[in-house]
């Protein structure tokens, strides 16, 4: 998706869901710096990779683009098969920290948030104005279903009752 100005980028995060980010610094109206500012402070949007490719190449304008929450810094003209390479690279660094996140907040059985989850964003909730209903549920005898029915066939009970809860 292209923009041709800061205001255009933004107005385009706002519609669109993009995995990656390829930022200018100098740009009509907003500079990219601003763009990059403002994506960061985002909480839907912060965690998306920018990686500035400009033609500043200043060691000032390159470390005030690190500290701002840029991940790389590519300087025109680029070479294109080295900025497809750094793409990629970052496209399965941010997919490999997707799937750490997902392998520490879900039960890998049953695909819902586990404790350690349920304890974040409930202390979340707690520190602000938001309502916090909680509901414990024990599954009585679970023990006989594994014991009588084996533990492939308890997971599956146990999956299923996490269904239904989340539908509901």
């Amino acid at each position: 998706i292209v923009a041709t100005s800061g205001e255009e980028a933004l107005a385009i995060l706002e519609e669109e869901s993009v995995d990656l980010i390829l930022l200018d610094i100098v740009m009509p109206g907003i500079d990219g710096f601003e763009v990059c500012k403002r994506v960061k402070k985002n909480p839907a949007l912060h965690r998306i990779p920018i990686v500035f490719i400009t033609a500043k190449n200043d060691e000032d304008t390159i470390e005030e683009a690190f500290a701002i929450g840029g991940i790389d810094y590519v300087t025109k003209p680029f070479r294109s098969r080295e900025l497809k390479a750094r793409v990629k690279m970052h496209l399965e660094f941010q997919s490999m920290i997707q799937h750490l996140d997902f392998i520490t907040s879900y039960d890998m059985l049953t695909g819902i948030y586990n404790r350690r989850k349920f304890i974040e964003l409930s202390q979340i909730m707690f520190n602000s104005d938001l309502i916090l209903c909680a509901v414990m549920i024990d599954i009585d005898k679970f023990k006989s279903i594994n014991d009588t029915y084996g533990h492939h066939n308890g997971d599956i009970v146990l999956k299923n009752i996490a269904q239904k809860i989340a539908e509901n």
